[in-house]
C-alpha cells in the first residue's frame, strides 16, 4: 500500500504530463531530434494516468525511448520503454501492481519504386475496416501505383507486444466482466500467426483529397492536428474505394485454421455522406459464417469548428449452427473499458467528434451496444486538449452496463502525454 501511495504522489508531482494508453500509440517518432551531427535521431515520451473504475483506483505510467537511423532508401528504428501499473481494490482492501521493460518497435524498412518493405517488430494494418491492425513480428509490403494499392503482411503475434498484450495495453486493469472471453494471443512466436493481403482501387485518388477521418480518431486517446478536408456540398453518388481482403490465422494454439476473404468499399452519397460496406466469408471447420460491417460517416464544417459523425454496425450471419467470428486480431476495439472485438459480434458503434482547431481541443462522445442476448453497452465522453507542441491532456468518463455485472460500472480518468 505504501508503494502504491508513493507512486501516486510521484505521478502527480511530475512537472510533465502523463497519459495512459490502451495500445501505446507512441507519438515520439514525430519529435525525433538528431544526435549531434550524426545520422541518428532520438526521441522520448512519458505517458500515464490516474482514475477510478468500480471500487478500484488505478494508475499506470510508461516511458518510451526511440532511436532512428534513416538513409535515402532505408530506415532502422527501435523503440522500447518501461511500464508500471498499480490497482487498489477498495472493496477487498487489496492492491495489485507490476512493472517491466518491453519493446514496441524494432524494424528495418527499405523503400524503392516497386514498394516499401518492413521487416521485424512493427505495427501493421490492412486497408479495410474490419481486419488486421496489430503489432507483430514479421514482414509488411506496401505498394501504390496510381489508383491501385497492395498491402501484404505476415507474421506472428505474442502477448509481449500485442495491442492487447502485457506491455502496451492495460486491459487487465479494466477487466470487470467476470469470465469474459478474450482474444487468443500466443505466449511465444509460432503459437498465433497470421498472413493476409488487401488490394485497393481508389478511382478518385489522383484528383481528390481523402474525405473521411480514420476511425482511430475515435479511440479514447487519439488526436490529430489536421482540421480535415472541406466538403463541397451535395454531390451525386460516386465510388471512392473498392477492394479485396484475404486473411488467414494459424498456429499451434489455433484449434482450427481460419480463412476470411471478401470485399470492402466506400461510396460517396448525396450531402457528402460516406457509406462503407464490407462483407467477408469465414471458412473454418463447423464455423462457416458471413461477417459484415456497414458504416456511415458525415462531417459538418463551421467557421471555427468541425463535427464528425460515425455510425457502424458489425454483424455476423452463421452458416453453421452457433458459428462465431474466430479471428483473434481485428481493427475494432470499441469502447474505453469493454473494448468489444470480433468475438463480441454483433454490435453497434456510434461516435460524435466535435473539434475546435483554434484552441486545439476536441470532445468525443461514443456509444457501443451489443445486439444479442445479454448485451453489453458502454457510453464514453472524452475531452482532449493539446498543450503546446509536445503535450496533450485528456479527461475521460464512462458508463458500462451488462447483465454479467452486479452493478453498473462508472469510469473516471485524467490523463496526460508528453513527447520530449
Amino acid at each position: 500500500m505504501r508503494k502504491g501511495l508513493f507512486i501516486i504522489l510521484l505521478l502527480i508531482a511530475l512537472p510533465l504530463g502523463l497519459l495512459a494508453q490502451w495500445e501505446c500509440p507512441s507519438q515520439l517518432a514525430a519529435f525525433l531530434k538528431p544526435i549531434g551531427k550524426s545520422k541518428f535521431y532520438v526521441g522520448s515520451e512519458i505517458t500515464g494516468g490516474l482514475g477510478y473504475l468500480t471500487d478500484n483506483s488505478i494508475i499506470n505510467g510508461m516511458g518510451y525511448l526511440g532511436i532512428d537511423r534513416s538513409g535515402e532508401k532505408s530506415t532502422f528504428y527501435i523503440e522500447g520503454g518501461f511500464k508500471y501499473w498499480y490497482r487498489y481494490d477498495l472493496e477487498k482492501d487489496a492492491s495489485f501492481s507490476d512493472q517491466h521493460f518491453g519493446l514496441r518497435e524494432l524494424f528495418y524498412q527499405y523503400r524503392s519504386p516497386v514498394g516499401r518493405i518492413t521487416l521485424g517488430l512493427q505495427s501493421a494494418r490492412f486497408d479495410d475496416d474490419y481486419l488486421f491492425n496489430e503489432r507483430m513480428i514479421g514482414i509488411n509490403y506496401e505498394h501504390t501505383k496510381g489508383a491501385w494499392a497492395v498491402n501484404f503482411s505476415g507474421g506472428t503475434v505474442t502477448k509481449d507486444f500485442a495491442r492487447n498484450g502485457i506491455f502496451c495495453a492495460v486491459s487487465y486493469l479494466y477487466d470487470i466482466i467476470p469470465g469474459r472471453q478474450l482474444p487468443l494471443i500466443g505466449n511465444k512466436p509460432g503459437q498465433t500467426n497470421f498472413s493476409g493481403v488487401t488490394f485497393k482501387f481508389t478511382p478518385s485518388k489522383m484528383t481528390k483529397k481523402q474525405s473521411t477521418e480514420n476511425l482511430d480518431e475515435f479511440s479514447p486517446d487519439g488526436f490529430s492536428n489536421a482540421i480535415g478536408t472541406e466538403t463541397s456540398g451535395s454531390r451525386k453518388f460516386s465510388l471512392e474505394t473498392a477492394g479485396i481482403a484475404l486473411y488467414d490465422e494459424f498456429g499451434s494454439w489455433v484449434p482450427e485454421n481460419v480463412f476470411i476473404g471478401g470485399l470492402f468499399s466506400e461510396f460517396r452519397l448525396p450531402a457528402d455522406i460516406y457509406f462503407k460496406p464490407e462483407i467477408l466469408y469465414q471458412a473454418s471447420q463447423n464455423n462457416q459464417a458471413l461477417i459484415f460491417t456497414l458504416g456511415l460517416e458525415k462531417s459538418l464544417n463551421g467557421s471555427k469548428s468541425r463535427t464528425h459523425f460515425y455510425l457502424r454496425y458489425y454483424g455476423i450471419y452463421a452458416l453453421d449452427a452457433n458459428a462465431k467470428a474466430l479471428n483473434s486480431f481485428s481493427n475494432i476495439f470499441a469502447g474505453n473499458v469493454l473494448r468489444l472485438d470480433a468475438m463480441d459480434l454483433p454490435f453497434v458503434q456510434l461516435a460524435i467528434r466535435y473539434r475546435l482547431p483554434e484552441i486545439r481541443t476536441h470532445l468525443k462522445l461514443q456509444y457501443i451496444l451489443q445486439t444479442r442476448q445479454n448485451p453489453m453497452q458502454e457510453l464514453d465522453l472524452a475531452i482532449v486538449k493539446k498543450i503546446g507542441k509536445h503535450m496533450q491532456a485528456s479527461a475521460i468518463g464512462g458508463f458500462i452496463k451488462s447483465n454479467l455485472l452486479k452493478d453498473d460500472a462508472f469510469l473516471g480518468r485524467f490523463e496526460f502525454r508528453v513527447s520530449l
